[in-house]
């Protein structure tokens, strides 16, 4: 959130804004999180709770879906469309299928983004659906470094942003006809 308001003075009419949060925020309650700027509290609704800032004071913490809600509403504002993005997943298994993520940070994503009139780009589905018919082997290996569940290496990132791209598809929006059309992963950097 402290990173916002510099990427919101930069939006002009026609931008588009693709936002993704969430990964993080369920580590420490908010009330009590020093270690990082900001948490959340989990949920959609509309309650605060007081934590500290880090580096000192306290300041109102919202829920995870009220930030997207305002997000979007300063996005709108600006002229500028915002398209909300479900979490990646992580490699997490159950019985040979991937875990979904469409319920907690997934799901108060799609209802923040439903409430306040963003679209919604369900990446965690596109990418379980890609994961669930490789299955677990073959993804753990392919797309993540050793003994990683979160962070993917590059296959990984070259699947995600593919699911981006196949996601905006399937969104009615005008930016389906800026994406290339033959769009290519580009070497990963060395070093």
């Amino acid at each position: 959130r402290n990173m916002w308001p510099r990427v919101l003075a930069k939006l002009q009419p026609g931008d588009y804004v693709l936002m993704q949060f969430g990964h993080n925020d369920n580590t420490r309650p908010p009330q009590s999180d020093t270690l990082r700027y900001r948490s959340t509290i989990q949920g959609n609704g509309d309650e605060t709770v007081q934590g500290p800032v880090r580096g000192g004071g306290m300041e109102t913490i919202h829920s995870f879906g009220w930030y997207i809600r305002q997000y979007i509403a300063q996005t709108k504002a600006k002229g500028a469309t915002p398209i909300v993005c479900s979490l990646i997943p992580r490699n997490h298994w159950t019985n040979g299928k991937i875990n979904r993520a469409d319920k907690g940070y997934g799901l108060w994503a799609k209802q923040a983004a439903d409430q306040a009139g963003g679209l919604f780009l369900p990446l965690n589905d596109l990418i379980d659906d890609k994961y669930d018919k490789a299955g677990e082997e073959k993804v753990t290996a392919t797309y993540f470094p050793p003994k990683e569940t979160t962070h993917t290496n590059w296959a990984g990132a070259a699947l995600n942003a593919a699911s981006v791209v196949e996601g905006i598809k399937g969104l009615d929006t005008p930016l389906k006809k800026d994406l290339a059309a033959n769009p290519q992963v580009p070497a990963m950097p060395s070093g």
